[in-house]
């Protein structure tokens, strides 16, 4: 009897003071306080508290609206971060959607990533991508679609069929190749005031039509450089344009 009373008194006091909240069941991992698991397949991970997740993760859906960190691989169908999510290893989904932060210490892979809030990556290789939030990637994101309406560090290259660019804040990539790139400042009252550049140092694609844009090398079959642009070197295979406020230092017709 002594036991049981003891007992009940200790959980009493861990569920006050909201220290462990984890709960399995019916293959249904749900963290609302401070939890501690290990790997496993699931059908639905839902972390709104603190959790820790040691292992390889699959699920059909996980969703994070507190603070996770998975130690170990992912693979779900859906992903939805609109708190904090960190792991270490491969995240694989069908669809990744984040309106918080998601922070992966490997590779992203994914058909649709979305993101309204920070995002970083070692590499992300999707077939849609679009960020109205910042993206960080050490290495590469290549994508079939590439949208942002925010901005963007890209250490590797940033490639895609069709790129779309609106600068919300300063930009950077190393390499930035897709058949058609338009890169354009966010249209907003700060940015009347204050301007967003994409630095690059090559630029290449079919279709190019670039403002606010610093680059050593710009190469394209038809190439439209916009206003307040900076561009060592422009080559180009069909047609090139040059807005009177940006500066081309030289221009050279070239066989793809």
């Amino acid at each position: 009897m002594k036991n049981r009373h003891l007992i009940v008194i200790i959980f009493g006091l861990v569920l006050a003071a909201g220290l462990v909240l984890a709960e399995k069941k019916s293959n249904n991992l749900k963290i609302s306080g401070s939890g501690s698991v290990s790997g496993g397949d699931y059908d639905k991970i839902e972390i709104s508290g603190t959790g820790d997740i040691d292992g390889d993760v699959r699920a059909n859906e996980i969703e994070v609206s507190g603070s996770a960190d998975f130690k170990g691989n992912i693979q779900a169908k859906k992903v939805e971060a609109g708190g904090s999510l960190k792991m270490q290893g491969l995240l694989t989904a069908d669809i990744v959607h984040s309106s918080g932060s998601i922070k992966v210490t490997g590779k992203l892979q994914t058909k649709e990533f979305h993101s309204s809030g920070s995002a970083s990556f070692e590499n992300l290789d999707a077939d849609t991508v679009t960020s109205s939030g910042s993206i960080s990637a050490l290495q590469d994101i290549t994508a079939d679609y590439f949208s942002s309406t925010g901005k963007f560090e890209i250490g590797g290259t940033l490639k895609a069929d069709k790129i779309e660019v609106k600068l919300a804040g300063d930009s950077s990539a190393k390499t930035v190749k897709g058949k058609v790139i338009e890169v354009r400042q966010y249209s907003s009252l700060v940015s009347k005031v204050v301007k967003s550049f994409l630095t690059a140092d090559k630029i290449q694609g079919d279709e190019l039509y670039l403002e606010n844009v610093n680059a050593k090398l710009v190469k394209g079959k038809t190439v439209k450089i916009g206003p307040r642009c900076n561009i060592d070197v422009v080559e180009y295979k069909d047609t090139v344009s040059v807005d009177p406020q940006s500066r081309v230092g030289k221009q050279s017709k070239v066989l793809f």
